[in-house]
């Protein structure tokens, strides 16, 4: 099962490829719904939320149930994306998290620019991702511990709020989705730089 995201009111789930969706329920899942990750068929996590408030709600049972794993003092949150049962990040409004027991706690990793507004992240493991904004795109290689911000260029400048992804399949090609700008690919290796 692939990570997925999906941006709107609410959240959908299909078991036919896609052919029909049957919306799920639970508090704050009516509200903007920003980042889906799910591990397997039963167990998954949403973040969502609208007004500066975020919210994470997790299910174990194919979206039957959801259990808020809201972090405390809490703003608002853009994207998650969970590795296995235990291992994950989020980010989003002035934070990026991580968490190590499945979304129960989550400790603040700290980062070159705290005051920003987080959008969107992708990791290819547990050490290595990138999480952007609208100045430009952060790479850890070590879970968090170190970010380099010189070697990956700004992929989501002027994009909407919300209304924009990165993508990466490998440590060294990262792509970019956003409505203004279409669809942009950066790879660290040579020719370095973007292409649309």
């Amino acid at each position: 099962m692939r990570n997925s995201v999906s941006i709107g009111d609410g959240l959908f789930k299909t078991t036919d490829g896609g052919v029909s969706w049957n919306q799920q329920t639970a508090p704050g899942l009516n509200a903007d719904v920003k980042g889906v990750s799910m591990i397997n068929s039963n167990t998954g996590w949403v973040s969502a939320g609208d007004n500066y408030n975020g919210f994470i709600y997790k299910t174990i049972n194919g979206g039957e149930d959801w259990i808020d794993q809201t972090p405390p003092a809490n703003s608002e949150i853009f994207d998650i994306q969970m590795f296995d049962e235990n291992n994950g990040y989020l980010c989003g409004n002035l934070m990026i998290k991580k968490t190590t027991d499945g979304g129960s706690n989550w400790e603040n990793i700290p980062n070159p620019f705290p005051a920003n507004c987080w959008i969107s992240l992708k990791f290819t493991s547990p050490l290595v991702g990138y999480v952007s904004t609208f100045f430009g795109t952060i790479k850890t290689t070590d879970g968090g511990q170190n970010w380099s911000y010189k070697l990956t260029p700004n992929l989501l400048l002027n994009t909407a709020l919300g209304n924009s992804r990165i993508f990466a399949l490998s440590a060294d090609t990262l792509y970019a989705a956003s409505m203004q700008s279409g669809i942009l690919k950066y790879t660290s290796q040579n020719p370095i730089g973007i292409t649309h």
